[in-house]
């Protein structure tokens, strides 16, 4: 019996922010505050925050000592998880070709749009500082990464930037290399969001180059 008691790990569950209600008063100091729904909304989210990073210590403290902490991948394990994830980023990707194709369309199909171009030819440097802030904030910043609004914000941003980045460009060849362009890269797009999200390429891929680079499956 004492033996199990020494060799049972006691598994602390996930710190948790005492739940708040609607109508629910809070006395803070001298003051008492009634809560409200966004105040709800913003515990639960709280809530959900600590329990991911809780449960990412979870797993780092299960893995094995000659586990690369640089290939643990979380809930990218889980197919389901993997592609939606896989199945989000396309749709986003598809959307902003999309939209860059009707701009570069409109730029070499309409003339008045094209004459604008090469009047103001000096909006291309406006177009790159916004492409450059936008990519860099993306880039260094959680929140403009993660956190909406402001992940949605700044990839308008930089569509728009890039857009018309590409327009400038594509004026300055011929219109059968731009088409040809477009449909190889929509083609190679939407080849790879296909596998990716309907074949088990991914899940077989990295144990063969493991296998192949250090003879161990």
């Amino acid at each position: 019996m004492e033996e199990n008691q020494e060799t049972q790990k006691f598994i602390p569950g996930p710190p948790q922010l005492p739940p708040l209600y609607k109508g629910q008063k809070i006395k803070t100091g001298p003051y008492t505050t009634t809560v409200t729904d966004e105040m709800v909304a913003q515990r639960e989210r709280e809530n959900e925050e600590l329990y991911r990073a809780w449960r990412e210590q979870q797993r780092r403290r299960e893995m094995g000592p000659n586990d690369d902490e640089s290939e643990y991948m979380g809930d990218f394990k889980d197919d389901t998880v993997r592609r939606n994830f896989i199945r989000k980023v396309f749709c986003i990707l598809t959307v902003q070709l999309l939209f860059t194709s009707g701009i570069i369309a409109l730029f070499l199909f309409v003339d008045d749009a094209r004459k604008f171009m090469i009047l103001h030819w000096y909006l291309w440097i406006v177009a790159m500082l916004c492409f450059m802030i936008s990519f860099c904030a993306i880039s260094l910043s959680e929140r403009a990464r993660r956190k909406s609004p402001c992940n949605y914000i700044w990839l308008t941003k930089l569509t728009l930037s890039m857009s018309y980045l590409a327009a400038f460009v594509s004026v300055s060849f011929e219109i059968e290399i731009i088409l040809m362009a477009l449909i190889m890269t929509t083609l190679v797009t939407f080849g790879i969001g296909f596998i990716a999200t309907f074949s088990k390429v991914l899940s077989v891929v990295k144990p063969y180059a493991t296998y192949r680079i250090t003879g161990k499956s």
